[in-house]
């Protein structure tokens, strides 16, 4: 009769931890393959997928003499339109004389009365630092209600809260008057046109 030898369970199961390492050593490596391989497609696909949107950019990849050119016909196209007197659809028209003076020199912070399209009063919000008042109406004679030639500062109607100035035509009579109010000397709070009643 055969002898069966029995061995320990203390050994076997060594033995299979022993087995067990051995496949996770295996798998380890080749889970890192595999990765290394996903990683590789994915950045493959990437440079494709945007080689294919570049190709869609070629405004911004023209080359110099593509640019060249069309900096040239853009010239001539100029000197064109320049010789046909012909204005591009873009140009901005030089602003009004009142849009001058309420958008900027005023800078829209201020209410005003109006005699047709003609500016007879303005009072300002926040009061504007007008030193030179006769070169300001002068400057924008236009716009005012009453037409003038000549401003003359009035010396008995002005004092520290309004100064008044005479506005006369070609002839030098008196068409009507301009009445500062003043904040200070240099500050101006309201203007007020007056025409002389006849």
């Amino acid at each position: 009769m055969a002898k069966i030898l029995q061995f320990p369970k203390a050994k076997s199961t060594r033995a299979q931890i022993i087995q067990r390492s051995l496949n996770q050593k295996a798998v380890i490596p080749l889970s890192l393959l595999s990765v290394l391989v996903v990683t590789l497609s994915l950045n493959e696909w990437i440079q494709v997928a945007s080689a294919k949107l570049n190709t869609s950019r070629g405004v911004a990849s023209l080359p110099v003499e593509d640019i060249e050119k069309q900096i040239k016909w853009e010239h001539r196209w100029a000197e064109s339109l320049q010789k046909a007197g012909a204005r591009p659809g873009l140009t901005s028209d030089q602003p009004k004389k009142s849009d001058q003076l309420l958008f900027g020199l005023l800078q829209g912070d201020v209410k005003l009365k109006r005699m047709g399209n003609q500016i007879s009063e303005l009072e300002m919000n926040n009061p504007v630092e007008l030193i030179n008042r006769e070169e300001f109406l002068e400057s924008f004679r236009e716009v005012w209600s009453i037409q003038f030639a000549k401003v003359e500062l009035s010396r008995d109607e002005s004092n520290s809260e309004k100064e008044t100035y005479k506005l006369l035509d070609q002839k030098g009579q008196a068409v009507g008057s301009a009445i500062f109010g003043l904040e200070n000397l240099e500050t101006v709070k309201k203007l007020q046109f007056l025409t002389l009643s006849k």
